[in-house]
């Protein structure tokens, strides 16, 4: 697959490979510079706090996974008694 940059240097990646990956309009895709080109990877949302990257509770382009949140509770429980 060939593309040219654009004027301001962007490029259009077809359909069939955004289908393929499963890009969606809206991701986040990682620019990686390599000695050889560029990789572009989708972004996956990890947990502000411990950084896994199964987000259960959104926070803006941030998350915190379960875990995390259960333990904000059980502190919050904690300083409110």
């Amino acid at each position: 697959m060939v593309r040219k940059l654009d004027y301001v240097g962007r490029i259009t990646i077809p359909k069939e490979a955004r289908n393929k990956l499963r890009w969606e309009d809206g991701d986040s895709i990682k620019l990686e510079i390599q000695d050889n080109g560029i990789f572009l990877k989708k972004q996956q949302k990890t947990c502000a706090l411990c950084g896994i990257n199964q987000v259960s509770f959104s926070l803006g382009e941030n998350g915190i996974c379960k875990n995390c949140y259960e333990a904000l509770k059980e502190m919050e429980e904690t300083i409110d008694s």
